[in-house]
């Protein structure tokens, strides 16, 4: 099949390196793997919910997405600041603490813009961030240590 479609992440296991997209058109679920995005981003950032397009291909195994795009990654175009609550540097996560009074967001060291700064970032440290739904809550995207100034 040469014709692009749509859909949506139902689940991704980023360890598993795959997932199963859900089809707009009705179509049943179709398994997708890391290796399958055409953008090595959007593989390392893909959440349940995000719109995708791709192409199916058949094998021996059943339908599967290749030359897959994230569409929308689902995070707001708005930048928020906070400070971080808590990080864990053996865990890879912690929680940021919005200066705009809303939830509390999860961030993980690969949501941060440049990875040098998730292995000094510390408990105070001020950021800014997109937030992003996330199947368990929000989620900080993009996350930036601002210079000092």
């Amino acid at each position: 099949m040469t014709e692009r479609v749509r859909g949506h992440i139902k689940w991704f296991n980023h360890r598993r390196r795959c997932g199963l997209v859900r089809p707009d058109d009705g179509y049943p679920d179709i398994r997708v793997f890391l290796s399958d995005f055409r953008s090595a981003a959007d593989a390392s950032c893909v959440m349940p919910g995000d719109a995708v397009e791709f192409r199916i291909e058949h094998a021996p195994e059943g339908p599967m997405g290749v030359d897959v795009v994230v569409l929308k990654n689902g995070a707001t175009t708005e930048r928020v600041r906070g400070k971080i609550k808590w990080f864990s540097h053996q865990k890879r996560y912690g929680f940021i603490q919005r200066d705009d009074g809303l939830q509390d967001v999860f961030v993980h060291m690969s949501d941060f813009r440049h990875s040098e700064d998730a292995y000094w970032v510390r408990e105070g440290d001020t950021v800014e961030f997109g937030v992003k739904q996330a199947p368990k809550g929000p989620r900080a995207v993009d996350v930036v240590v601002p210079e000092a100034g």
